[in-house]
């Protein structure tokens, strides 16, 4: 079942070969992001840049599919079709992160004036390393949504629904996925708890970690169009049995 898997990753990987301007991208949008992050304290203007870049990098991450599914790309095309993600996410990713403000609002005041501060989860290391696995179990389940929006042009919260269901309908990728990344996350937190933010080290686990995703998220696509020809394929054979 897991050789069967990675063969799709396989052929992510020649995927990404033939468009090196995506990983450029990706690298490059996550070193900035990672600078600004280091500096933006000196000016205001570096902390709006920063929310800028942060958003552009939300669209490029979302547009992945689309520019891998192009037969060549060239940095303005890179361009236009990210930011044609951003003019379509910003509102609804405003809108999910105000929601996932107002949850997290909700905890903290739990964990105040319920609990008394007596549970001390998320200070403990191995409390840490659970969030950071859970992370990676619940982002995997969205790993479609990128596919969904820019290549199927579905709305951002009907690909995220579309993702939910599409990935607990295929626990084969799903578990494969989870096997690859989660020893990633637990490596990754270690690694980023020891350096600090302006480290060389920090800044280079975040790029790795950011292409594993991009890539990912290219493998998924991959997935996501094969299982759709074939459920098309399968559709029209049942249609010709009728008739």
């Amino acid at each position: 079942m897991v050789t069967k898997q990675l063969l799709y990753y396989k052929k992510g990987v020649n995927l990404f070969l033939i468009h090196p301007l995506v990983i450029l991208f990706a690298v490059l949008s996550v070193i900035i992001v990672e600078l600004l992050i280091v500096y933006s304290h000196i000016s205001p203007i570096l902390v709006i840049l920063l929310l800028f870049m942060t958003f552009i990098q939300i669209a490029f991450g979302l547009s992945v599919p689309a520019l891998l599914n192009k037969s060549h790309n060239t940095p303005q095309s890179m361009a236009t079709t990210t930011l044609h993600s951003l003019k379509r996410a910003i509102l609804p990713i405003l809108l999910l992160c105000l929601i996932i403000f107002i949850g997290v609002l909700v905890i903290a005041i739990c964990y105040i004036y319920i609990l008394h501060g007596n549970v001390n989860f998320a200070s403990a290391v191995w409390g840490q390393v659970g969030i950071a696995v859970l992370n990676v179990i619940g982002g995997g389940l969205f790993v479609f949504v990128p596919a969904y929006f820019s290549v199927r042009q579905k709305a951002y919260f009907s690909s995220i629904k579309q993702s939910f269901l599409f990935t607990l309908s295929h626990p084969p990728f799903y578990l494969t996925l989870l096997l690859l990344t989660i020893p990633i996350a637990i490596v990754g937190y270690f690694i980023n708890s020891h350096f600090g933010v302006n480290s060389l080290i920090y800044i280079i686990t975040a790029v790795l970690i950011t292409l594993l995703w991009t890539f990912i998220s290219g493998v998924a696509f991959l997935y996501l169009e094969d299982h759709s020809s074939r459920a098309e394929h399968v559709r029209e054979r049942s249609i010709l049995q009728k008739a």
